[in-house]
């Protein structure tokens, strides 16, 4: 969830969200992505360009 957090921190300063608006970005990447699993650096380097971009269509 670091990367959604990362997203949502820019959006901020960006000013593209509120700084409550955070935290709804964090958790609502958080229920989408809580049960993906990840067994290689591979699939984290790709869940994490998924979460990123998730966040960023938020």
């Amino acid at each position: 969830m670091n990367a959604a957090n990362e997203e949502a921190i820019k959006a901020f300063q960006e000013e593209k969200c509120s700084f409550f608006g955070m935290s709804e970005m964090i958790l609502d990447a958080y229920e989408k992505f809580k049960d993906v699993k990840a067994t290689n650096i591979d699939e984290i380097v790709a869940i994490d360009a998924e979460v990123r971009a998730y966040a960023n269509q938020l």
